[in-house]
């Protein structure tokens, strides 16, 4: 009688292995649209866990302004802030070499359709409606960090009928359109923990748990935290 034997688990990912299913991250096509604070470091984090199938939208360049709080460093200077990015993805994970398609332009509805997750990390509530719109009959999980002045945070999750209609309400909010760019103020460390939080979801996501508060505030001046209604 035979017997199988398990292949020995990659050492890289032994650490997360029950927490970030490998197989099932595979599956999926990812999309970070917005190479700016959060999402740089969106797109830093899931290359430490492996995540392959990765594409990059963003029309910018590193500028200096963006030096102190977006994640970027000299070195980047000049650059498209995807081909900066997708360079620091391979340098944190060699293994992520030829899975990361950078696009170094605005988003298009043809390109959101293709994926299965998308990272939504843009400024203007107008551009996310429209990134909104396009991809969610496609998109399996749609997640959005919404940072202003550095301490007020608002993590969205739409992964399900009923969060997905609650997101699109956000989108129309009288408050959120006067508000302007929400991302116009950024801190460095505002930036690491709403993509943090973002990639926290994901995780619930790859593993089929469901996210129970697909809503949430958190304010880092007062330390509250609140499940939006």
């Amino acid at each position: 009688m035979s017997t199988t034997v398990a292949p020995p688990a990659d050492p890289r990912y032994m650490r997360q292995g029950d927490i970030l299913p490998a197989a099932r991250m595979a599956q999926l096509k990812v999309m970070v649209i917005g190479c700016g604070a959060v999402g740089s470091l969106i797109a830093k984090q899931i290359a430490h866990i492996g995540q392959p199938h990765v594409t990059l939208c963003d029309f910018d360049t590193v500028d200096e302004v963006n030096l102190c709080c977006q994640g970027f460093t000299d070195a980047d200077l000049g650059k498209n802030k995807v081909d900066a990015v997708a360079e620091a993805m391979i340098a944190i994970n060699g293994t992520l070499e030829g899975q990361i398609r950078p696009i170094n332009a605005r988003f298009r509805k043809s390109d959101g359709i293709k994926h299965d997750v998308i990272f939504c990390c843009v400024d203007k509530i107008d551009t996310r409606k429209f990134i909104f719109q396009a991809c969610q009959d496609s998109s399996q999980a749609f997640f959005d960090a919404r940072v202003k002045g550095g301490d007020s945070i608002r993590i969205l999750s739409a992964t399900d009928a009923k969060s997905r209609a609650h997101y699109a309400t956000t989108l129309f909010a009288p408050q959120e359109v006067q508000a302007g760019e929400c991302t116009a103020k950024m801190t460095i460390y505002g930036a690491f923990v709403a993509a943090g939080l973002l990639v926290s979801q994901y995780s619930l996501f790859l593993r089929k748990f469901p996210i129970c508060d697909p809503d949430i505030m958190i304010n880092l001046a007062s330390m509250e935290l609140a499940v939006m209604e």
